[in-house]
Parts: C-alpha cells; sequence; structure tokens
C-alpha cells in the first residue's frame, strides 16, 4: 500500500481504526478532526482519551473547521488528491 494517499474523517473507533490498519500497511493517512468546540468532539475525546491517542499513530492530523468555508475548500482539494476517502458518519 505504499504511495497511496488516505483522507480520514473517522470517528470513534470505526473510522479511525480502518485508518490505523491502512497506515499500518504502509498507507500515507491524513487524519482530519474537528476542533474540540464543535458538538460531540469533546465528549469522543473525553470517552477514552488513551484509545483517541493510540487511533491516531502513524497518521498526520489535521484540524479543519468544516463550518468555514475556506477549510470546506482545503477539504475538498484533500480529497481530490487522494486515492482513499474513509468516514464513518451516520447517514445526513
Amino acid at each position: 500500500m505504499n504511495g497511496l494517499k488516505v483522507i480520514e474523517f473517522g470517528t470513534y473507533i470505526a473510522g479511525p481504526l480502518t485508518g490505523l490498519q491502512l497506515s499500518s500497511f504502509g498507507a500515507d493517512v491524513t487524519c482530519v478532526r474537528r476542533p474540540m468546540d464543535v458538538r460531540g468532539m469533546t465528549q469522543e475525546y473525553e470517552w477514552n482519551p488513551d484509545m483517541y491517542d493510540s487511533l491516531s499513530k502513524g497518521k498526520r492530523v489535521l484540524t479543519l473547521d468544516l463550518r468555514l468555508s475556506l477549510h470546506v475548500e482545503k477539504a475538498k482539494k484533500m480529497i481530490a488528491s487522494s486515492h482513499i476517502l474513509v468516514e464513518n458518519f451516520r447517514v445526513g
């Protein structure tokens, strides 16, 4: 998987674990996190900070606030230049 570029918009376990596995197989994974002031982010981190940190191992972590159009454009450019997009958001 060397050379594969992965963008991960994962929450809790499923998305981040997928990114971790791809990273361990050699993919270049960029994990996009929400800012701590976004609804649910503090609860996600406080739920299990050690697991949260360990699921980020081997990845580049970038915080983007997708409420801002500048950050949305940056995310779109990253997605367009990647091979794989990982996300595990609920429908809607």
